[in-house]
């Protein structure tokens, strides 16, 4: 039987920004410059596709992300959420975005368990 235990699902902005490092002082850009859709799929009168959640940063793709959002895109997908589920990999989503800056939208959290 798992016992639960209160922990902290998200912190403030306040709070993780005041961190040493924090990913959350590189500013995003602002709501409605971020552009994703391809330019393809704009006006093309086809559904578009968010990924509203996903580990991109994963280890064991992250390797390989560049062809994972190339087949997601082959497919449909305009744009992805990548969650961070702690602090260890904040990091890792910060450079995502950096990457990817027109399809990652990146979230800092801390993931329950």
């Amino acid at each position: 039987m798992r016992t639960w235990q209160s922990v902290p699902v998200c912190v403030s902005l306040a709070q993780a920004s005041s961190r040493a490092g924090s990913p959350l002082f590189t500013p995003s850009l602002p709501r409605g410059e971020r552009k994703m859709e391809s330019p393809e799929r704009q006006n093309s009168g086809h559904l578009q596709f968010f990924d509203a959640h996903c580990h991109l940063q994963d280890p064991r793709i992250v390797e390989e992300v560049s062809a994972v959002i190339e087949e997601a895109q082959s497919v449909g997908v305009d744009g992805f959420s990548v969650n961070g589920t702690s602090e260890a990999d904040w990091d890792k989503v910060a450079q995502l975005e950096a990457r990817f800056p027109d399809l990652v939208v990146p979230n800092y959290g801390l993931h329950p368990w």
